[in-house]
């Protein structure tokens, strides 16, 4: 009779901890699962990015875009003069190029904010772009102003001012649309366009012809910013 009840109380005292076991099963399996599922995780992030890496991914990306670019102003450059004027292909060259620019320009900020990967050192380096990018902006700002008309370079000259001189001293031809400067030169419009494609002065007293932003009016693309 004694017996019986100690019986009894083993019995029950054994009962909650089977009761448990399997609990605890579970949990070390979830434990597990989850210790796992962190490592597989963590192997498959890329490794941070390191300086060359970084470079590499930014002069990749502008040489991509500076690609896409040229193949535009081919396009542009291929259109007849009849459909498309030289002077309008050269206003369209001067201000694509400057829009590229500014996205060049800002396109490094993404791959370099990623190396630095410090608050202070990204603020900075924002800092410092937005200083030196200010003169970029501006510069797209007029070439946009000027998008809709040509600069004025000149007048219409009478037939006496053209038969004192027969030929435009740029193509040694006879001159096709002339315009007289404000020297009184006298040279084709394209010629005297082109020219200041690259100068800003008479090709004969060098007398300043227009003080406006004529660079890469000619198709020419700035260098690659990388940093």
């Amino acid at each position: 009779m004694n017996g019986i009840p100690t019986n009894n109380s083993t019995t029950g005292r054994s009962q909650p901890q089977q009761h448990n076991q399997p609990q605890q099963q579970q949990s070390s399996w979830m434990n597990g699962t989850f210790s796992v599922s962190i490592s597989a995780l963590s192997s498959s992030l890329p490794p941070p990015p390191t300086f060359w890496s970084t470079l590499y991914i930014t002069i990749l990306a502008q040489f991509l875009v500076m690609d896409l670019l040229l193949l535009f102003k081919l396009g542009v450059a291929s259109f007849p003069s009849s459909w498309l004027g030289n002077s309008t292909k050269r206003r369209i060259f001067q201000w694509t190029e400057y829009s590229c620019a500014i996205y060049r320009f800002a396109l490094p900020f993404v791959p370099w904010n990623a190396y630095f990967g410090v608050m202070w050192w990204t603020v900075l380096y924002g800092g410092i772009k937005l200083l030196f990018g200010f003169a970029l902006f501006w510069a797209w700002l007029l070439s946009t102003l000027r998008f809709f008309r040509s600069a004025h370079i000149g007048t219409l000259p009478s037939e006496a001012e053209c038969g004192q001189s027969e030929q435009c001293t740029i193509c040694f031809s006879d001159f096709r649309v002339p315009i007289k400067l404000k020297c009184s030169h006298i040279f084709c419009t394209e010629c005297i366009r082109t020219w200041l494609d690259r100068e800003v002065t008479c090709p004969i007293c060098r007398a300043v012809v227009t003080r406006q932003d004529n660079h890469y009016r000619n198709g020419d693309s700035m260098l690659p910013c990388v940093f």
